[in-house]
């Protein structure tokens, strides 16, 4: 799950032993909306404590054993797979740390274009463009996120959830 496997992130089987059960609980809610978050949490503690969460194949068999296997037409393991993915890239605390510093780059009339694919990643980067926009440095090409046609959805499927975003600086 870490971008960087030689790096020096945890790794999931990490996160999951070292850290709490209700903040575990928390961010799979938070970050993945994963249903019976508390469930989960308290099942992958177990596993872990056992030595049974070292794998990715350990972490489907528990999401299978709590949510059965299928949520709303996807693998029960997709969305815990997500929360932790983010938690161990510490995907947030970089798009954040990058939405700080980018728009100081953009010359006038560059663009950032950013690329979402899940809600809380979005919601980051449409908040910071707009307060960004209303300062009058930059604007919004793009009043709403612009989402794949129907056709790209069909021959790529993995672009069902991307929404882009494009700020622009004026001054």
């Amino acid at each position: 799950m870490r971008f960087n496997p030689e790096g020096g992130d945890l790794s999931a089987a990490e996160v999951i032993a070292n850290i709490d059960q209700k903040e575990l609980a928390k961010q799979l809610w938070e970050l993945a909306e994963v249903p019976a978050a508390d469930r989960l949490a308290k099942r992958m503690k177990e596993a872990s404590r056992q030595g049974l969460m070292e794998t990715t194949d350990d972490l489907v068999a528990v999401c299978n054993e709590v949510l059965g296997p299928r949520i709303r037409k996807i693998s029960s393991a997709t969305l815990p797979f997500q929360a932790l993915r983010i938690m161990v890239n510490r995907e947030l605390e970089r798009l954040d740390s990058f939405l700080e510093s980018a728009p100081g780059l953009l010359a006038k009339g560059g663009r950032i274009a950013i690329l979402s694919f899940h809600s809380v990643e979005d919601r980051m980067v449409k908040f910071a463009f707009r307060r960004l926009a209303e300062t009058g440095d930059f604007k919004m090409p793009f009043r709403k996120a612009m989402k794949p046609s129907r056709e790209e959805i069909l021959s790529n499927r993995r672009s069902r959830s991307a929404k882009l975003r494009v700020l622009e600086r004026c001054n």
